[in-house]
């Protein structure tokens, strides 16, 4: 089981470049990257019998579930296809925290992200090509009425390259930060401004904020470690400044409005508070019952938008996703639980005083405010990936931080 938990993470960046093999299957649209996201229930189911003393029975994540079964039973009526594939992918979101903490070791967890550091290279390569005009792009935004190409590594969408890019450009900073040899973090650096890059190529908001929020964590975390960090860093902070200045006329279409877009319009969420509007009256109008438990889908008909009726089957928010999927009691739940991730993150990195507890305990952090920061603006449980990699690192952050606290008491 330890073997394939590895296996299956360090391949799902090269999965994911399936999505374009698409057949039907009744109401349903398959293609081999969402049978992929269906996996990790399957090796769930698989292993219950198996190996019960070696899997987390975490109660928090197993209220979530249930109040999300709710939800897609309420959904299967009227969505039948949304309620499930939106049911499947947020279950596999958190399945790992159930599998991995019992099951993988630290060393486990170094190779998985050590494996995701060298396969987004790909990615990184290729949005570079799209940038160039040798390959072509795959995600468009409409900005002013023209659609504008915008980097994505070759995936579909750009989402799916930044939720295996935010777990590359983390480990890449620690490892910058925590290696001795000159040559090594020669090429942590270049990899961490290849990112840079990237993502102010792809013109994605969210993600220019949640990468300079993770750089500047490890820069103020490590910095003064010893003068080859300090004297880097002040130059790092030197390129991400100039590469932003001189990128502004670039930067300056991420805040740019499509002029179809009313509610919001001008500000810096570019619009979405029609969309969150357009789902919260949905949702509030339908009773009692659905505000508490949910609609179980994310799907409103052409004529319920009334701010931005033309843009009615994204809401644009994970927040406002899992609020119409599952109810006020379902987003309660899950912001409960992203805060206690947070906040268990920061105990274990405080009693950490080995390198490979301190990367733990920094993946805790970055990644779950991260996670968060995205939750606003986009949906990252209709891409597992986002929480994969993240609910491995909490899983074994939840088995281990009282015996961590208890031994650092213990030596001291």
């Amino acid at each position: 089981m330890r073997k394939l938990i590895i296996l299956f993470l360090i391949i799902a960046p090269l999965v994911d470049y399936s999505y374009s093999l698409k057949f039907i299957l009744g109401s349903f649209e398959i293609s081999p990257n969402r049978i992929f996201k269906f996996l990790p229930l399957i090796i769930l189911v698989y292993s219950l019998p198996l190996i019960r003393q070696k899997l987390f029975l975490w109660k928090w994540l197993f209220l979530l579930f249930g109040l999300s079964t709710l939800g897609w039973i309420n959904g299967l009526i009227s969505f039948p296809y949304d309620a499930t594939d939106s049911y499947i992918r947020f279950l596999s979101s958190f399945v790992f925290v159930i599998l991995a903490g019992k099951i993988l070791d630290k060393q486990d967890l170094l190779t998985i992200f050590k494996f995701l550091f060298l396969i987004t290279l790909i990615p990184i390569m290729l949005s570079y090509l799209q940038f160039s005009g040798i390959i072509p792009y795959t995600d468009f935004d409409t900005i002013g009425g023209l659609q504008i190409g915008r980097v994505s590594g070759g995936y579909e969408k750009q989402v799916a390259m930044v939720s295996y890019l935010i777990g590359g450009f983390s480990f890449a900073l620690f490892q910058f930060f925590n290696v001795n040899a000159l040559s090594k973090k020669f090429i942590f650096l270049f990899y961490i401004i290849l990112v840079f890059g990237v993502i102010i190529l792809s013109t994605h908001r969210a993600s220019l904020l949640v990468f300079i929020i993770i750089f500047f964590y490890f820069i103020f975390k490590y910095w003064k470690r010893n003068t080859v960090n300090f004297l880097v860093s002040c130059l790092l902070i030197a390129f991400v400044v100039f590469a932003i200045l001189n990128n502004f006329d670039k930067l300056k279409l991420l805040y740019a409005t499509s002029l179809s877009l009313e509610i919001g319009s001008g500000s810096l969420l570019r619009g979405r508070t029609g969309f969150w509007l357009d789902y919260i009256n949905n949702l509030f109008y339908s009773g009692v019952y659905y505000v508490f438990i949910g609609k179980g889908h994310s799907v409103l008909d052409v004529y319920s938008g009334q701010y931005l009726p033309l843009m009615f089957n994204e809401p644009h928010s994970d927040l406002i996703r899992i609020l119409h999927l599952y109810g006020i009691i379902g987003l309660f739940v899950f912001l409960f639980i992203i805060f206690t991730m947070i906040k268990i993150s920061l105990i274990f990195r405080k009693y950490a005083n080995t390198i490979p507890d301190r990367f733990i305990g920094d993946m805790g952090i970055v990644i779950g405010i991260s996670l968060f920061l995205y939750s606003i603006t986009i949906e990252p449980t209709r891409y597992p990936s986002f929480w994969w990699y993240y609910s491995v690192i909490i899983s074994y952050i939840l088995v281990n931080f009282k015996r961590l606290s208890y031994e650092n008491r213990i030596n001291n």
